[in-house]
């Protein structure tokens, strides 16, 4: 305002404005972090519900890698993935139809010699029994037929408790003494001594228990230069078996395929290892069907380790 003798000024404070322009710039940055908020959990929601299919098929993929051959998927109601998952149910009955099929040709073909090769046994016992009254050059080929027919016959009796589908095999749970029956493993074995650890009383299918066992201490003997301690553990939520030898240990190369049937690792002397290799995949089935599972790592001993894990059940 132009005055003639001097300048006219107006004051006014600004504190009011300032105050509206805070409160307004919080209340933005506050509802720009809520919509964020809500658009990730929108976000997430909606991935997951999109996602759901697929990741139902790829647990259902890696059960059926771990061996669950019941496990199907449910319809989804998508257009889209609902021929996928019938295709995976569509697989996963045809992979284990032929597993069936070959556990069945498994178990005919290894019944159907189970009577020869006992009749071959029985011979071989009765030339042995006579032995002395053979050539010394007939009586080492009567013993070596006796070792050989006896390794037969263990053999096809592998083979047919492989073929039985142990693992659908009813559970007959009974309170079991672990460190009874192994104890009682290994007096037959001549290794009674090296038994450790703790001795509870669970419950549990006695003889599937007992057959695990015994290919666990048997494999030891036989490829692992002699088992040297057999450890019970009992802790809250397991039971833990843990078969050591004195061997030179397992091979990473082979430990992830080693309780596969047929598998055979590699002997001290440098070739393959003697056996069927049916004894660690048997012992790996029945774990299974306890539920149960069976590791291998290196021993304190300097050998390998065979860990036996069952969930604990109270006797």
């Amino acid at each position: 305002v132009s005055t003639a003798g001097g300048l006219y000024l107006e004051l006014f404070p600004l504190e009011t404005l300032d105050r509206s322009l805070r409160i307004g710039g919080w209340f933005l940055a506050a509802v720009s972090l809520a919509a964020l908020a809500a658009g990730v959990i929108v976000g997430r929601w909606m991935a997951a519900r999109l996602m759901r299919p697929v990741s139902s098929l790829g647990h259902g993929a890696a059960a059926i890698a771990a061996g669950d051959l019941t496990v199907r998927l449910p319809p989804t109601g998508d257009p889209d993935l609902d021929p996928l998952g019938i295709a995976f149910n569509e697989m996963a009955d045809a992979v284990a139809a032929r597993i069936r099929r070959e556990r069945r040709f498994v178990a005919n073909v290894s019944h159907e010699l189970r009577s020869p090769v006992t009749t071959i046994v029985g011979t071989a016992e009765l030339l042995d029994n006579h032995r002395s009254r053979l050539e010394p050059r007939d009586a080492a080929l009567v013993s070596t037929l006796l070792s050989r027919s006896r390794t037969l016959a263990k053999t096809l009796l592998d083979l047919l408790e492989l073929g039985s589908e142990s693992t659908t095999t009813p559970i007959q749970v009974d309170s079991v003494d672990v460190a009874v029956v192994a104890e009682r493993i290994l007096s037959d074995r001549d290794c009674s001594s090296v038994l450790r650890g703790d001795r509870p009383v669970i419950g549990v299918d006695g003889r599937r228990l007992e057959r695990i066992l015994a290919n666990l201490v048997d494999n030891a003997e036989r490829h692992g230069e002699g088992v040297v301690a057999v450890t019970v553990e009992r802790v809250p939520t397991e039971l833990l078996i843990h078969v050591d030898d004195s061997g030179p240990g397992v091979p990473p190369d082979i430990s992830s395929s080693l309780f596969e049937p047929f598998v055979r690792g590699v002997s001290t002397s440098g070739g393959d290892a003697e056996g069927a290799g049916l004894g660690l995949a048997i012992a790996s089935e029945c774990a299974a069907a306890l539920g149960g599972s069976i590791d291998v790592a290196a021993a304190p001993s300097g050998g390998a380790r065979f860990t036996l894990r069952l969930p604990v059940v109270s006797a």
